[in-house]
């Protein structure tokens, strides 16, 4: 059984979180229906934040 994604540490959660962003952008690329792709857009930059501020809670100094 996987771990729950809270469970992992911070940088493989932030890695995680990238992942998420990624595979939804991906996604957004392929959809035809507009609002349906925005939609699939703006889920993929809070994935994008919320990996980035994961990051940052980890190591401050991380610019990733």
């Amino acid at each position: 059984m996987s771990a729950s994604i809270d469970e992992l540490p911070p940088g493989e959660r932030a890695e995680r979180y990238r992942e998420m962003a990624d595979h939804t952008h991906s996604m957004a690329l392929h959809l035809q229906n507009p609002k349906l792709r925005d939609a699939y857009l703006e889920l993929s930059a809070r994935w994008r934040s919320l990996a980035e501020s994961t990051q940052r809670s980890f190591d401050p100094t991380d610019k990733h």
